[in-house]
């Protein structure tokens, strides 16, 4: 991404996207990441841990009128998304970056977060987006003609039975 002055993106065989690394970015990096590391506890190392781990920080996200969702979790690692505010300034993205620093680390101890990091989405994961849109398309399409197929075969079986 660093030696390449224009990238394109190719899902299904066909250019999804085309730019300059700032251009891709600017159509389509609409979140921040947030990864945190979570302190291992001795007492309690089983699922049900980190699922509360997680209910409670996206609980204070929440109360921080901030839309967190979890983008990867694995034990004592957690990734959200947070999705950019709707603000037409870029002090508006800066006062949201803030305000996600004072969130963690106002809540660092009480949530057990050894470390964390906050950036904006990267090449990587715009292509997996993008990818991840195609995919849910092509699933809704398939369920659409399945779900067309089905009906067609009900009603020709039904005018079957009737003329019968």
């Amino acid at each position: 991404q660093e030696l390449g002055t224009r990238i394109g993106i190719m899902i299904d065989g066909e250019v999804s996207a085309t730019g300059s690394l700032e251009r891709l970015q600017e159509r389509f990096c609409n979140s921040y990441f947030v990864e945190l590391s979570m302190l291992t506890t001795t007492t309690d190392n089983n699922d049900t841990n980190n699922i509360n781990d997680e209910e409670a920080i996206l609980a204070v996200f929440e109360q921080n009128k901030m839309s967190a969702t979890v983008y990867e979790s694995l034990p004592y690692h957690l990734k959200l998304q947070i999705p950019f505010v709707e603000s037409s300034a870029e002090e508006g993205t800066i006062e949201q970056l803030a305000n996600i620093f004072e969130v963690l680390e106002t809540n660092k101890d009480k949530l057990g977060i050894k470390f964390y990091s906050v950036s904006m989405m990267n090449l990587e994961q715009i292509f997996i987006n993008l990818s991840r849109k195609q995919f849910e398309a092509n699933e809704r399409f398939q369920s659409e003609g399945l779900e067309r197929a089905n009906s067609t075969s009900f009603q020709r079986l039904s005018s079957r039975r009737l003329s019968v």
